[in-house]
């Protein structure tokens, strides 16, 4: 990928022009901005596990997650299972430890334990691989997306969350996870669609908010953002994504 302050000839050498405080300048941007998407990304965390194990709790018992026929791919399904017996077996959390200790049947705890103990990628998958069905698009529709849209905006902001939590730049980078942005009447929060905007971090991040606002519509990510956009106004955020008139969107507003 061309990077605007390096030359264009594969040299990776920095542009005569390009002052070294300004290369600075780029990467704290970058640091910052990495630190603000986390901590949203955590809010989002926090939010699927609560009302996925609510709903499906509410329907198919505490330990649903156990169930094989609610899930599409049993392999997958098993390797899960698996997974979680295995840390069970091995972890130190003392929930889990006094679980076991009163409880036996069955050994594995209940669901809104062992979400605890899931990575955002496991939470990705786990929805990814749930039947579709009236609980499933429930869960969905907590976040305003149908399933299928649902599926894709998770697992290309775990893409994202791996590049933050890995100190990876994000300005100026091309997603290769994307997620889906609907364009149809009544699911559409974006009027301006371009070609790059769902491979690029706009999109991933309009997704995100579009997310929240019903889970957590007092989100201060916006304002924060907004904040460190105009702290760093001389950083070229179109290398993000982001449109010239990004803040007329209503999402963005």
């Amino acid at each position: 990928m061309h990077v605007p302050l390096q030359v264009a000839d594969g040299s990776h050498k920095f542009k005569k022009d390009v002052p070294f405080e300004l290369i600075i300048d780029y990467y704290n941007f970058d640091r910052k901005l990495r630190f603000l998407i986390l901590d949203f990304i955590e809010r989002i965390e926090v939010g699927l596990r609560a009302i996925l194990c609510d709903i499906y709790a509410l329907k198919y018992g505490a330990h649903w997650y156990l169930d094989a026929n609610l899930f599409k791919n049993t392999a997958v399904h098993s390797d899960f299972v698996a997974r979680v017996k295995s840390f069970c077996d091995e972890c130190e959390f003392q929930f889990i430890k006094s679980y076991r200790m009163k409880y036996d049947t069955p050994p594995e705890p209940p669901c809104w334990m062992i979400m605890e103990t899931l990575t955002f990628g496991q939470l990705s998958v786990l929805f990814e691989n749930l039947k579709g069905g009236v609980q499933k698009s429930n869960v969905a529709g907590h976040f305003k997306a149908a399933s299928p849209v649902l599926e894709s905006w998770l697992q290309s902001i775990n893409s994202l969350r791996n590049f933050c939590v890995h100190h990876s730049r994000i300005w100026n980078r091309k997603f290769a996870i994307k997620p889906i942005i609907p364009v149809k009447e009544g699911w559409r929060f974006l009027d301006k669609i371009e070609d790059n905007t769902n491979w690029r971090l706009y999109g991933i991040l309009s997704c995100m908010i579009k997310m929240m606002e019903n889970v957590n519509p007092s989100s201060d990510f916006k304002p924060k953002s907004k904040e460190l956009f105009k702290d760093y106004n001389h950083i070229n955020i179109n290398y993000v994504g982001f449109q010239d008139d990004w803040e007329k969107e209503p999402i963005w507003r």
